[in-house]
């Protein structure tokens, strides 16, 4: 659902998450959303939702020194490209559309 917000509504989502994660090593969240492959603004194709979308570096520090003190949390991320079907329901057209699918882990 991050991808439904601008950047800092998705900082406040990530810290009331990172809240309800256990501090116990081991203890792991994780999702996925859609992302375009760069840090970036991004306007639907009917101008009716302006988002940001994350890169896998900018997940990582949003995470790891932005919810999460430097070093206590693992951060893994794989980008997989969105097929038409699923660019056409999010409404982004013809740009170059990906799923962002995340872990976090407590260290």
């Amino acid at each position: 659902m991050f991808h439904l917000f601008q950047e800092d509504d998705q900082l406040r989502l990530a810290r009331g998450l990172g809240a309800l994660l256990s501090p116990e090593p081991g203890s792991m969240i994780f999702g996925s959303h859609g992302v375009v492959p760069q840090t970036s603004p991004v306007q639907s194709d009917d101008d009716r939702k302006r988002l940001f979308s994350h890169s896998p570096d900018s997940w990582t520090e949003l995470w790891d020194g932005g919810v999460f003190e430097r070093g206590t949390v693992r951060v893994n991320t794989t980008v997989t490209e969105m097929d038409r079907k699923h660019k056409r329901a999010a409404g982004v057209g013809d740009i170059r559309a990906c799923w962002l699918q995340w872990s976090v882990t407590q260290l």
